[in-house]
């Protein structure tokens, strides 16, 4: 059996994804089922960058690795993660690749969590808390490159979803065109932005969740 500590965190793998190769990326995390967590992640790309062979499931050496082979390595990791689906669809010049995994643990979706920036992914599931770095501080960039950066991204999004158990508190970085909304009858938060505003923003920005706990 691995020891934990070598072991990539599986919300960690998911959202390092996002985070090194910039696709739009949709990610669920669900805590209402005391027993299980559900995390659910969707990234969609141009069919062009998915024809460019950097997700093809031979090569050691791609660059995105969300084939079905590395869903399966990653869930065989753990002991208590299922890999419940992993699906590719192709509409019109649109790439979109789901991928669902059951969790067991806090464990298995946060532990030992590698830094963004300077900072940790923490999970207290005990108290109800959640925070997720989503960008480390970037160096400074001159007008010509923001607008660059804006035209190469102006498409693609970063979403994530969280469902809880109780009510839920929910903050996230405010950013040109985010959005956070909040569903009391079901205790949903989405929090939503442009990739082009996250890859701008030149300070470090967190998702924080806090939800009450069933008595």
């Amino acid at each position: 059996m691995k020891h934990r500590a070598v072991l990539k965190p599986i919300l960690v793998a998911a959202l390092a994804v996002f985070l090194s190769s910039c696709l739009s990326t949709d990610v669920s995390i669900d805590f209402r089922d005391d027993g299980e967590i559900g995390l659910h992640t969707v990234y969609t790309m141009p069919k062009a960058v998915w024809e460019l062979g950097v997700f093809d499931s031979t090569s050691p050496e791609r660059a995105i690795p969300i084939s079905a082979r590395d869903a399966r390595e990653t869930a065989n990791l753990y002991a208590d993660v299922t890999l419940v689906d992993h699906t590719v669809r192709e509409a019109g010049d649109q790439v979109t690749v789901q991928i669902m995994y059951s969790v067991g643990s806090a464990e298995s979706l946060a532990g030992p969590a590698p830094e963004v920036g300077e900072h940790r992914l923490e999970f207290e599931p005990e108290t109800g808390f959640l925070r997720i770095p989503v960008n480390g501080e970037r160096v400074p960039v001159d007008e010509d490159q923001r607008e660059l950066i804006r035209e190469v991204f102006r498409n693609q999004q970063f979403t994530l979803t969280l469902s809880a158990p109780g009510e839920l508190n929910t903050t996230g970085p405010e950013l040109p065109d985010a959005s956070l909304t909040e569903e009391s009858d079901t205790n949903t938060a989405t929090w939503s932005a442009p990739l082009g505003s996250l890859l701008l923003h030149e300070d470090s920005a967190f998702i924080e969740a806090r939800w009450e706990l069933p008595q």
